[in-house]
């Protein structure tokens, strides 16, 4: 609060997030893109943010935190924007670290190519089961599976091949459909070296239909609780 108040800055950030409206080409079911319509849909591809805006802002971010600050990019679908490989491009070149989360439907051996080029720091890839019809219940889009598992393999085939730093992040979400998969994700990626499997908690957002968020919200603690245990164990195993 004095940095933020005062003309006197006692602090250097290490983490700045870049967070704007900006569009999806997803419809998951537990996100605001998944169940928002009409005008309260159209809000979130509003740009809070405008692309020209960013480079500035990027140069400002390594002004006042200096190499090595992390810039998380978040809003939408990232790779929706056409600059963004741009934008890496110039955080590398100015010793900032850049990551973001994507759904990976958009990442061919092309893009996969470039992000790992420009010393991307470490990118999030969304999946939730790599059972087809446990995944595209949460995540709705036909052969989207597929595409989710096409770019982790892109993206770990590109790190290995450039040798370079990027860590992937596969992103699951814990819901009542899917916890009893995640052991099957771990063990297909869980090994392998700079990659790292993150479940996170299902999180009821306002306004979220009550039918959706009763199917999502774990209800057998017993199946979930065993379902952790593995995920320990394979941990202390290694993965």
């Amino acid at each position: 609060q004095v940095s933020k108040r005062t003309s006197l800055f006692i602090a250097k950030p290490r983490v700045v997030h870049l967070w704007r409206n900006a569009g999806c080409n997803g419809r998951c079911v537990m996100c605001y893109f998944g169940f928002r319509t009409g005008d309260a849909r159209k809000e979130l591809f509003r740009l809070t943010i405008p692309d020209e805006t960013i480079p500035r802002l990027l140069d400002q971010i390594h002004e006042l935190g200096g190499r090595g600050t992390m810039v998380s990019y978040m809003g939408g679908e990232p790779l929706l924007a056409a600059p963004l490989l741009v934008w890496v491009e110039q955080a590398s070149a100015l010793g900032l670290d850049f990551r973001f989360t994507t759904n990976g439907y958009l990442i061919d051996e092309e893009v996969a190519r470039r992000l790992v080029a420009a010393n991307l720091f470490n990118i999030g890839v969304s999946l939730e089961s790599l059972d087809p019809k446990i995944n595209e219940q949460i995540r709705p889009l036909a052969h989207g599976t597929a595409k989710h598992v096409r770019a982790i393999e892109l993206l770990i085939a590109e790190r290995q091949r450039q040798s370079a730093r990027l860590s992937i992040n596969i992103k699951c979400t814990l819901t009542q459909l899917n916890f009893e998969s995640l052991a099957g994700i771990l063990e297909r990626w869980g090994t392998i070296d700079g990659v790292i499997v993150t479940p996170q908690v299902f999180e009821a957002l306002p306004g979220m239909p009550p039918e959706t968020r009763d199917r999502l919200w774990p209800a057998d603690w017993g199946g979930l609780e065993a379902a952790m245990q593995k995920l320990r164990q394979m941990r202390s195993a290694g993965y």
